[in-house]
């Protein structure tokens, strides 16, 4: 935000000059030099202001939460995510009857990570209570991971599954695939094949694709090395603002008004990230002009 207050401050005090010392006419090179670093600047403070939903995440942490059938390996998977033995892994169907929540880090990012009962028709009271809290938290999750058995015909429960859940945020997991190694292709954006068997070398089953997937699609952009992310709506709102204030005086620059009007757009631009840094304008203003123009000379 520094930099980009320093940047279009330079801006205004070539414009405020043009204003106070008329006789230093700007050239057409000039303008469209102006014009050319204005754009660049207000790309930056556009993408700072749309890194705030992604820095939301970094910071609160991604709501994941695993669904599927009893029995399809939902809580063999919650274990392997967390590489430790947190939840109860059996045959008999309905051992999962309510949440189990661990926080667990890939690859800098902090998941919320949820196991669920298994969704099926019962006629347990405290099953279908189990059952009610997996959808609603599925619901209120970032991410959704549904776990389907390679091995068998799909259930009628697990199609109504298919069919609600939300594709942009859930991830298909087939599961099994060591007995079946080509299940059918459902038509999710991600859809992956995995045997959740555990293996000898640290009891938990190898789930790198799932991992590297799960970090490519947690977030809205990926994050690139040592990007800045935006944490805070006020400082949002000051971005936008700021930003909306500099396309006005780039639409002035192209249209060739006369400077005070664009400076005026490029003041409030400044006032804006002001509020972010906290820096005095009309101070920093005269000092920039002053340091670039040979005034009363």
């Amino acid at each position: 935000v520094k930099t980009s207050q320093k940047e279009l401050l330079a801006l205004l005090a070539v414009l405020e000059a043009q204003v106070d010392f008329p006789e230093e006419d700007l050239e057409e090179s000039s303008l469209a030099d102006l014009e050319k670093k204005l754009f660049l600047i207000l790309e930056k403070i556009q993408a700072l202001a749309a890194s705030f939903e992604n820095g939301l995440l970094v910071q609160s942490g991604i709501r994941l939460t695993i669904l599927g059938a009893p029995n399809v390996g939902k809580s063999s998977l919650f274990n392997a995510l967390c590489q430790k033995d947190r939840a109860i892994v059996n045959r008999q169907p309905g051992t999962t009857r309510d949440i189990l929540e661990e926080k667990i880090q890939l690859g800098g990012l902090l998941f919320h990570l949820c196991d669920t009962a298994g969704i099926r028709q019962t006629r347990s009271s405290v099953e279908k209570e189990g059952i009610r809290r997996a959808k609603e938290k599925s619901r209120s999750s970032d991410l959704n991971l549904l776990v389907l058995d390679a091995s068998r015909p799909l259930q009628t429960t697990e199609l109504k599954l298919i069919e609600q859940a939300q594709r942009l945020t859930t991830i298909l997991i087939w599961n099994k695939t060591d007995l079946n190694p080509q299940p059918p292709t459902i038509g999710f954006p991600f859809e992956l094949r995995l045997s959740l068997k555990p293996k000898k070398e640290n009891g938990y089953p190898p789930i790198e694709e799932l991992k590297e997937t799960l970090k490519k699609i947690a977030l809205k952009t990926p994050l690139r090395q040592e990007e800045l992310l935006l944490t805070s709506e006020r400082h949002q709102k000051a971005l936008l603002e700021a930003w909306e204030n500099g396309q006005k005086a780039l639409a002035g620059l192209k249209q060739k008004l006369s400077a005070e009007l664009i400076a005026e757009d490029l003041r409030f631009a400044l006032l804006s990230l002001g509020r972010i840094i906290g820096q005095d304008l009309s101070e920093d203003l005269l000092s920039e002009i002053f340091s670039k123009f040979c005034v009363g000379k």
